[in-house]
């Protein structure tokens, strides 16, 4: 074999080498090679990869600015049970937002045994011997009888309250107060729990938020529950998620690479296949003479 086609092919087995990315099974099957969704998932091989700055490529999990979504990890300030059973939830934590500011928490539907539509309780405590204010926003597909328990040295200023079916959704305390309830227009403010992959908004609904308040305190979400606890804490008590630490891991040996390298790579081959055609011309240039 010449030298010219040895440092060719040697070129191209770097381009492939380089240009894959292993999400190790991570992220949803493809259905008919289809994927459903507003997330602009592709089918490849087998998984739906999303390749844009909007969701994250392996498990296409909304990212909109400090919020990067996760599913399962342990730092998450909320906890959703169905029926007595705990429920895996798709969270982020924005720790410079601070303890106080604005939680969110969507879920597809509540206890769907009760027609039309049952209570979706929400128990909201604090670390903090302080008081602690904070904003909570509630979002659902289906209709959602929103009942608050409070702690006491907790006061929810305001409730926001969105969703496909808002106008049949509503919201009550039950132990403390709630200073403004607000309804947002599903015209205007999208929804979703944490997944878009069949379904939902969840990045149209962040952004609002961010373009409204500048930050969020955190995310909580999933498809279903009929109880959630939000534990609020201040950002130095947040335990460091070990799904990120996993993540990390795995991103530094190779296995699962974040979506900002995936233009690097594209670029970085383009870049070697290019080399690799000037070093073969100069080859051939230089064994001709």
């Amino acid at each position: 074999m010449s030298l010219s086609v040895t440092v060719l092919l040697v070129m191209l087995l770097v381009v492939q080498g380089t240009a894959q990315i292993s999400c190790r099974g991570l992220g949803d099957l493809c259905i008919a090679r289809f994927c459903w969704g507003p997330t602009g998932a592709t089918c490849i091989n087998g998984y739906c990869r999303c390749n844009n700055t909007e969701y994250s490529y392996c498990e296409c999990l909304p990212t909109v600015k400090s919020c990067h979504i996760a599913f399962g990890a342990d730092n998450a300030v909320g906890t959703a049970t169905y029926g007595g059973i705990i429920q895996k939830t798709y969270s982020c934590v924005v720790n410079e937002a601070g303890y106080s500011g604005v939680h969110v928490v969507g879920i597809y539907e509540g206890n769907s045994n009760i027609i039309p539509f049952g209570d979706v309780n929400i128990y909201v405590s604090s670390s903090e011997e302080k008081p602690l204010s904070l904003i909570l926003v509630l979002v659902s597909h289906e209709p959602v009888n929103w009942v608050l328990y409070v702690s006491y040295g907790v006061t929810v200023k305001r409730v926001l309250l969105g969703g496909y079916n808002v106008n049949n959704s509503s919201v009550r305390s039950q132990r403390g107060h709630i200073s403004v309830i607000e309804r947002l227009p599903y015209s205007e403010v999208k929804s979703g729990y944490g997944n878009d992959s069949n379904g939902g908004d969840t990045v149209s609904l962040l952004k609002y938020l961010y373009e409204r308040f500048s930050t969020i305190a955190s995310f909580n979400g999933c498809y279903q529950a009929d109880t959630w606890s939000l534990r609020i804490q201040s950002s130095h008590d947040q335990p460091v998620s070990t799904s990120n630490q996993t993540s990390i891991s795995e991103q530094s040996s190779g296995d699962q690479l974040p979506v900002i390298l995936g233009p690097l790579l594209a670029t970085a081959g383009v870049l070697v296949v290019t080399v690799a055609a000037v070093v073969v011309t100069v080859i051939v240039v230089v064994r001709r003479r």
